[in-house]
């Protein structure tokens, strides 16, 4: 029902008038999302602590996109799980990947390397 009422819409309306509206539209999605995607970082690079993490599932969706599961132990001495989409890079079950989480709340967390506004650089102490 809803498609019929757009498509007497778009009859009505002037091709340039519906362009407009249609990438206005999507403009203000896109905007939405990285807003959004923004704001979750955010919370997480400004106060963090770093996990070894285990891959427990791999899955693959349409057009080759594939999500990962992963499992951790925070600080607290609590198993917590994350999941993240994942890019070409190989990945496997079992194997391992740096999570950032919240010390406060642990259930917030993500992959190290799936930020899309930050960036982190491990250091490793020397012995």
């Amino acid at each position: 029902m809803l498609i019929v009422a757009v498509l007497a819409v778009c009859a009505w309306i002037e091709p340039k008038t519906f362009a407009r509206i249609f990438f206005s539209a999507a403009a203000i999605a896109a905007g939405a999302f990285l807003i959004t995607e923004y704001r979750k970082e955010s919370r997480l690079a400004g106060s963090h602590l770093l996990a070894e993490g285990e891959v427990i599932e791999v899955t693959s969706g349409r057009r080759g996109h594939r999500h990962v599961r992963y499992d951790f132990l925070a600080g607290n001495g609590k198993h917590y799980e994350g999941h993240s989409s994942w890019d070409d890079t190989k990945v496997a079950v079992r194997d391992q990947v740096w999570v950032v989480y919240r010390p406060d709340d642990p259930s917030v967390n993500k992959a190290l390397g799936r930020f899309l506004f930050y960036a982190f650089r491990l250091e490793f102490a020397q012995q």
